[in-house]
């Protein structure tokens, strides 16, 4: 039985219905008691979600935490890889009746301060299990972005950087190449793993070698030293996958000062598709991860949490996009 057979059943309209489910003091005490039995005697429950939607007073507050380290560099005016998650995260709060405010990760797992918030959304990688066990310990809806946690069961939004790196790798081998190294930022970060491995898995499946370098870039260090070490000990490779953007252009950039030419002498192709790699010399291939999807789907399946629906964990993965450009052939 749906709200508008209700309210006939009653002899109510729609509105009363809905006002009586959502206890709006404006209703009479005899018409919310018609209304309660009918509802009663017929066994009705409002889906939690419809239940939300019904209600125009219901507002979300929702903390958007971030580390120390993302939030330093976060700017909502750019359209780097962080910014466009969180602005996805925004849009779609806008939507909902959700109010978003944006925190710092190491101060703010508190729970006198995280009082009157009705759920939080742990953005990158720096989120830690003892952080989901501190949210669960107290009961707070909680679903990470951009970060998975192996036997960690909590909601969590990621892209697939596994599929993303076997289709680089399959289509810089569709191109003739053989020689393929990866170059890594550090492994504890899930995105990264998930990508070393679609590379490892791939290189192996195709009966080729696979080399992989570690590069820190949460300080953009010095690359000169770790390409100095491959071009000694590996020689010089026919192509280079990196895990991200950031470490694609550095590497550019460092191939470049070794008199190395891209894409002539060595395809490069990154991951992300943030916006500063359409206009780099030479423009970066990469595989697109859909940010703002990203965020807006976390924050729905937030709201999904927060309201009760389809409460067991999950953990979605969005596919990327091959993006050519000149950096590769």
């Amino acid at each position: 039985m749906n709200i508008r057979e209700i309210a006939k059943k009653a002899d109510v309209s729609i509105a009363t219905v809905s006002r009586v489910l959502n206890d709006s003091k404006n209703v009479s005490p005899s018409t919310r008691e018609k209304v309660l039995k009918i509802l009663k005697k017929y066994r009705f429950e409002m889906d939690p979600w419809a239940k939300r939607l019904a209600s125009k007073r219901n507002v979300t507050h929702i903390f958007i935490m971030v580390s120390k380290r993302i939030l330093k560099t976060l700017d909502l005016k750019d359209k780097e890889f962080y910014s466009m998650v969180v602005k996805g995260i925004q849009n779609t709060a806008k939507a909902n009746r959700s109010i978003t405010t944006i925190v710092e990760m190491e101060t703010n797992l508190d729970e006198k301060k995280l009082k009157g918030i009705d759920g939080v959304l742990l953005v990158g990688g720096d989120t830690t299990a003892e952080h989901v066990r501190f949210l669960k310990k107290i009961g707070m809806p909680q679903v990470l972005v951009d970060q998975y946690i192996p036997t960690v069961k909590v909601d969590c939004v990621v892209s697939n950087g596994y599929d993303g790196a076997s289709y680089a790798v399959k289509y810089l081998i569709s191109q003739g190449f053989k020689k393929i190294v990866h170059i890594h930022g550090f492994l504890n970060h899930f995105g990264f793993k998930d990508r070393y491995v679609g590379y490892m898995t791939t290189m192996e499946q195709n009966n080729l070698l696979p080399k992989a370098y570690e590069y820190n870039d949460e300080v953009m260090e010095d690359m000169k030293p770790l390409v100095e070490k491959m071009l000694n000990v590996y020689g010089v490779p026919e192509a280079i996958f990196a895990s991200n953007d950031p470490i694609a252009m550095k590497v550019i950039e460092t191939l470049k000062a070794f008199h190395i030419k891209v894409p002539d002498d060595i395809s490069v192709i990154g991951f992300d598709g943030i916006e500063k790699g359409k206009y780099f010399n030479p423009p970066l291939s990469t595989l697109r991860v859909p940010m703002q999807e990203m965020g807006s789907l976390a924050l729905k399946r937030l709201l999904d949490i927060v309201y009760g629906q389809d409460v067991y964990p999950v953990r979605i993965s969005l596919f990327t996009e091959f993006i050519k450009r000149g950096s590769s052939i």
